[in-house]
């Protein structure tokens, strides 16, 4: 098995109403986030993977666990919060190119502590880390004590994305 850390989201992009009325926004909202799509990726390729990640407790923390399940990809490693799920909120610029808002402070996925940090037995034959959550607090933290106390045991994969 392959255990991915990181981020679990929801990215909602932007799309143009019919209407035309600059007051109205609509949205098309998709579970993601890097390492959860690592997660789900791995598992499409016939790969078994579990998720070390934060998830909320609310509506959308629900549909990112279902997701998860609904991929058979394991839920061992997810640690439950009650907080918000992180959202990315993503527009196309004038060029065509993704702009990004993250909405994460305080969020779920951010909030893995080193108290959180699971043993990881014989059957994790290797960790990936990635993306935003290496850069957000507490969970880069986490991650990279993680990272630096199974070095020499596993192959590591790191996606700075």
């Amino acid at each position: 098995m392959y255990l991915v850390c990181g981020e679990a989201l929801f990215d909602f992009f932007s799309e143009e109403d019919a209407s035309g009325q600059a007051a109205k926004l609509n949205y098309k909202a998709i579970a993601g986030g890097s390492p959860f799509n690592v997660a789900v990726g791995l598992r499409r390729l016939g790969i078994e993977s579990g998720f070390f990640t934060g998830l909320s407790t609310d509506y959308l923390g629900r549909r990112l666990q279902h997701v998860l399940k609904d991929e058979g990809i394991s839920e061992r490693f997810l640690v439950e919060f009650d907080a918000p799920t992180t959202m990315a909120m993503v527009a196309v610029g004038a060029n065509g190119s993704p702009q990004y808002s993250f909405r994460g402070e305080g969020c779920a996925d951010r909030q893995l502590q080193l108290t959180h940090l699971p043993p990881l037995g014989d059957e994790i034959r290797g960790l990936h880390v990635g993306s935003f959550s290496l850069v957000v607090q507490p969970i880069g933290d986490t991650l990279l004590s993680l990272v630096k106390r199974e070095s020499g045991k596993r192959l590591i994969s790191l996606d700075p994305n």
